[in-house]
């Protein structure tokens, strides 16, 4: 024997109730009706999945025995509980194109988060060194107190957060839960308010700007995009803050953040969200150190793979430097030499010719040749000895052009014949000209 009930939680956030139908076990139906509220929520977890995994931050229930409403139509009710009425779900897209459900709250704020800078008039952002701030109002204090309170419980549990990215990214609740951390640029002031989402996809998928150059990622960002200066910090695997040591540039920085966090502006505070420290605590619960541990790898892989980067970029601007400089001593020099540079180039392209002739030569009489070899009027060892000759006369053209070539270049240029070749004299020959 069993019975139904029906159940609705409150959460203890504005939004819409949720009601479940329930088929009770007359063990569990006998022990419900004795217990209280905390114990009731127990009892329900293994029947409503909602309840067993702590979704909507249910603080209550409300209950009605099926039977109790029997002369209503049963039928009407079970349709709208199937069509799940209760709560109405909005979707949002994130940077993989994956979707996620999201939750509307019953009382949104009725300001959207804008994503447009706003002149800093107080020059907080232009503070790219530790400069004293005096703060004489006493609510505006008490403010920044709070913010350093909130900001330093973002920094050390960052790794956690990181070591759950796919948890983050797989529900909205966490994706959508506000970090009070205010970063900005100096004369334009501060971005909108991140969320965690906005974090975790800047560290995953930006990770040339938002990991430093130690492999820690950045969790505030706040210098001048004119100078490039830059006051950015980075957290550690123990959660403290450093000074943040830029891959790249501050403009890398602060441009690819604001790209990612205006792109959810439209979704912030109109949503459920959980607050930061109900994060800390589902995360923490689920957390292992070896978890933990696998972050810091990829951090230091990431970390020498930026490195790694940084050394190419390196590699190629000394490439090009140097190649500049090349041609500068190239052009110095052979204003010096003009005359016998360009006697040189003239000999070289007398024994390329030379050397071509003889090659196309040599290959005319070997098509003849094979013609008469296959006709029968000419035997191999004649074929031989007449061919032979031709190939070695080719080969004694074409080493001639190649010596002289080189020999050519010590002989005008003494030691600095190693910043020309023949292709090197012929242009600037045809840049002169």
């Amino acid at each position: 024997m069993s019975t139904k009930i029906i159940v609705q939680t409150l959460s203890r956030y504005p939004i819409t109730p949720r009601t479940y139908l329930v088929d009770l076990n007359d063990a569990d139906w006998s022990k419900f009706l004795s217990s209280d509220n905390a114990n009731r929520m127990e009892i329900l977890k293994p029947y409503v999945r909602d309840i067993r995994h702590g979704l909507y931050a249910t603080k209550e229930i409300i209950w009605i025995a099926l039977d109790a409403i029997k002369d209503t139509n049963k039928g009407d009710i079970i349709k709208a509980l199937n069509n799940d009425i209760a709560v109405m779900k909005d979707k949002i897209t994130l940077i993989d194109g994956s979707q996620l459900d999201c939750y509307p709250i019953a009382l949104p704020r009725e300001e959207r988060v804008s994503g447009e800078l706003s002149l800093d008039t107080t020059g907080e952002y232009l503070q790219v060194g530790k400069k004293a701030h005096f703060v004489t109002d006493k609510e505006l204090a008490e403010h920044r107190k709070q913010r350093a309170i909130d900001e330093k419980l973002f920094y050390e549990h960052a790794h956690l957060f990181l070591a759950n990215a796919d948890k983050i990214l797989s529900d909205s609740r966490l994706f959508l839960a506000p970090v009070n951390v205010v970063c900005g640029l100096a004369y334009t002031g501060s971005f909108g308010r991140p969320t965690l989402g906005v974090y975790i996809e800047w560290w995953l998928y930006h990770k040339d700007a938002s990991i430093d150059a130690k492999g820690l990622p950045i969790w505030f960002i706040s210098g001048s995009p004119l100078s490039g200066r830059n006051a950015c910090s980075a957290v550690d695997r123990k959660g403290k803050t450093h000074r943040a040591q830029l891959n790249g540039s501050f403009s890398a920085v602060w441009g690819s953040f604001a790209e990612v966090n205006n792109r959810y502006n439209e979704f912030k505070g109109r949503y459920l969200a959980y607050n930061l420290k109900e994060v800390i605590d589902i995360l923490e619960g689920t957390t292992d150190a070896q978890q933990l541990f696998r972050l810091h790898l990829r951090l230091e892989k990431v970390r020498f793979d930026n490195y790694i980067v940084g050394l190419k970029k390196s590699l190629k601007r000394a490439g090009e430097l140097s190649a500049g400089y090349r041609v500068k001593i190239q052009s110095l020099i052979f204003r010096q030499h003009t005359k016998e540079a360009t006697e040189y180039y003239n000999k070289c392209i007398n024994l390329q010719t030379a050397a071509r002739l003889a090659r196309e030569y040599f290959y005319e009489q070997r098509i003849e040749l094979r013609k008469a070899l296959r006709s029968g009027s000419l035997d191999n060892v004649t074929y031989q000895k007449t061919l032979t000759p031709l190939k070695k006369k080719v080969m004694e053209a074409e080493c001639q052009c190649y010596q002289y070539e080189r020999e050519g270049l010590k002989k005008i240029f003494g030691e600095d014949a190693y910043y020309f070749d023949f292709k090197a004299i012929e242009k600037l020959i045809l840049e002169k000209e």
